[in-house]
């Protein structure tokens, strides 16, 4: 039951939940504070009559009025400055039985809303002689006694009656700003997971095995991440498996072509090489399926390499087999395997030349990768063909002739040893016309 609740508290839903209760009790406490700060008076509202009273000392309705007042005695105030406390003055003094000059009201720093309130009062019920407007929050009322002393009533309170409605207004828009923060982070936390889960299933469906997904996030997540690992782990599996029984028969053909060849030694001519030509392009694909099988998950001889250097070397070979290729580079190290990249740059290179005879070697770098664009005056290659290109012998050229398609293992190997580096490699048409093979490396140790 326990190992049950514990899924559900870690679980989507929960965590939905869970917000949707934080954010309730974040208004809540915003609104709580708007009333603390400057919320309703925290005594009741009183009349002129009943403040009559307590100066004169006389019992009111509620006892407790009489305590919510303090007195002291006090110098000759200065006299009320707005007409609705000169009009509360006046009307105190016929209370108590005082002149119009023996009698200051103060009642605080107010709204002009709420002196709006009480003159509606005044000018309600002065018409009948029966004004007796009620009072909340603070009035401090100065009374000149019979010896020409004055004496202090006070009592205050909180000032909110129109404050709090202003602020009420505004609570939303505070909530939202200290709530904003909190969803972004709550968001955050939800997406993150579903993201990397996303970008693992894009890697997957492209045919990348090599990246697990974090298993990181709610339950649901979790789950999804596992089924997807294990999932990679079988393909990975299937794949390595394949690639090895590909690679044993290749090495085992071997013997029985050099047999072929000794056995032929001493046929006719015209027997001979045609069968010779067979058997030359039986080992080359021998040893390009065996090419195959060594670089997928290869160990890696890192060290650091001068990739400007190895680029050039690679022109310039090509150069001098009349080919016309250059190069544009800056300089830069990386560190990697340098025979892997080696046959990285030369399977392109190659596949390049198959179908253009101009090709137009790039490299760019900054502070964390370096890029390699390797272009020809080619053709290309229509959507669907780009799509499969790194398939295993997928071949563009449709002829099935090795000596212009090749076998379609140059783009897969090529691809393997970019990722085997923690790089990327894709192709595309250029605008202008043309093949465009982008190799992206970082500079330090995958």
């Amino acid at each position: 039951m326990m190992g049950r609740a514990r899924f559900w508290l870690n679980s989507m839903q929960a965590y939905m939940i869970g917000f949707a209760f934080c954010v309730i009790a974040l208004l809540t406490a915003v609104s709580m504070v708007a009333v603390e700060v400057a919320g309703p008076p925290r005594l009741s509202a009183i009349s002129v009559y009943d403040v009559g009273r307590v100066i004169l000392g006389k019992d009111t309705v509620r006892p407790s009025i009489v305590e919510e007042f303090s007195q002291s005695g006090s110098i000759a105030p200065a006299m009320p400055t707005t007409s609705v406390e000169q009009r509360i003055s006046r009307l105190l003094a016929e209370e108590t039985g005082r002149s119009v000059d023996g009698v200051s009201v103060y009642l605080g720093n107010r709204s002009a809303r709420y002196f709006d309130y009480v003159e509606r009062q005044l000018d309600a019920y002065d018409r009948d002689g029966r004004a007796s407007p009620v009072i909340s929050g603070t009035i401090i009322a100065h009374v000149r006694e019979g010896d020409g002393t004055w004496r202090t009533f006070k009592r205050e309170s909180g000032n909110g009656f129109v404050d709090i409605w202003f602020l009420l207004r505004a609570s939303p828009w505070i909530g939202g700003l200290i709530i904003l923060p909190f969803s972004m982070w709550f968001s955050t936390r939800i997406a993150r997971p579903v993201r990397a889960f996303a970008q693992a299933a894009s890697r997957v469906r492209d045919g990348h095995q090599q990246y697990p997904v974090p298993v990181i996030g709610p339950n649901e997540t979790r789950i999804a991440a596992v089924a997807l690992n294990e999932m990679q782990a079988r393909i990975g599996a299937f794949i390595r498996e394949r690639t090895t029984l590909v690679g044993a028969i290749a090495h085992d053909l071997r013997t029985p072509l050099n047999n072929l060849r000794f056995r032929i030694a001493n046929a006719p001519e015209a027997i001979r090489a045609g069968a010779e030509s067979d058997i030359s392009q039986l080992d080359r694909l021998i040893s390009s399926i065996l090419d195959y099988a060594e670089t997928d998950g290869k160990a890696l001889a890192i060290e650091t390499i001068d990739l400007t250097s190895l680029l050039q070397s690679l022109v310039h070979d090509n150069g001098d087999l009349g080919r016309d290729i250059s190069i544009d580079a800056v300089e830069a190290r990386i560190e990697g395997d340098v025979v892997m990249l080696r046959r990285l740059f030369t399977n392109l290179i190659e596949n390049a030349f198959k179908y253009a005879g101009k090709v137009a070697v790039r490299l760019a770098c900054d502070e964390e990768t370096a890029t390699v664009e390797i272009r020809d005056n080619g053709p290309g290659m229509l959507p669907d063909d780009l799509a499969r290109a790194f398939e295993p012998f997928f071949r563009a050229e449709r002829s099935r002739n090795r000596d212009t398609g090749g076998i379609g293992l140059g783009l897969p190997i090529a691809l393997s040893i970019a990722e085997a580096h923690g790089g990327s490699l894709t192709i595309e048409n250029a605008p202008d016309g043309g093949l465009l093979a982008r190799v992206i490396l970082p500079r330090g140790r995958a």
